[in-house]
């Protein structure tokens, strides 16, 4: 009965908080250790092992973790949903590091009226939006992006005017 509890405890208070969280996947990017020990600043509680850099931190007042995987130099940032326009500024902020990186990502709960349609399988993705170095998908329930350099500017306008 107590381990039951506990393990309720443990899902609501560290897995379900995920379930709810935005996440960016950075690929490609140069320098991706200094990329990710800059997102995640100074004051994060930050973790490292042989496999991987691990850190999380607060951005404007809401959640954030950042990973750094050695074997694929990839980055994964997640983060709650409204501070989407801040990560996104601060991955802006450090374009020294990302050169021709690729920033692919999710936003949770988002909408936009469909322009044309991807078939994948076990479904479809709209197409809401493509530009310069930037398209966004929608699945019904949540925001796909894919982005440059260029495009996260252009993404982050976007989510600004959504506002």
């Amino acid at each position: 009965m107590r381990d039951g509890l506990i393990t309720r405890v443990l899902f609501w208070k560290y897995i379900y908080p995920l379930v709810k969280m935005a996440g960016i996947k950075i690929i490609g990017a140069s320098h991706a250790g200094r990329l990710a020990r800059e997102l995640a600043g100074e004051g994060a509680l930050k973790s490292e092992s042989t496999e991987r850099y691990f850190a999380e931190f607060l951005l404007g007042g809401r959640r954030c973790r950042v990973t750094h995987e050695y074997k694929t130099g990839e980055i994964f940032v997640w983060f709650e949903e409204k501070a989407a326009v801040s990560v996104l500024k601060r991955i802006l902020g450090l374009t020294q590091y990302l050169g021709k990186a690729l920033v692919v990502g999710i936003l949770p709960g988002r909408e936009l009226p469909k322009e044309a349609f991807i078939e994948v399988p076990g479904g479809r993705i709209g197409i809401t939006h493509a530009g310069e170095g930037l398209w966004i998908g929608w699945d019904g329930t949540n925001w796909l992006f894919s982005a440059t350099v260029q495009g996260i500017a252009e993404l982050i306008e976007i989510l600004e005017a959504g506002r």
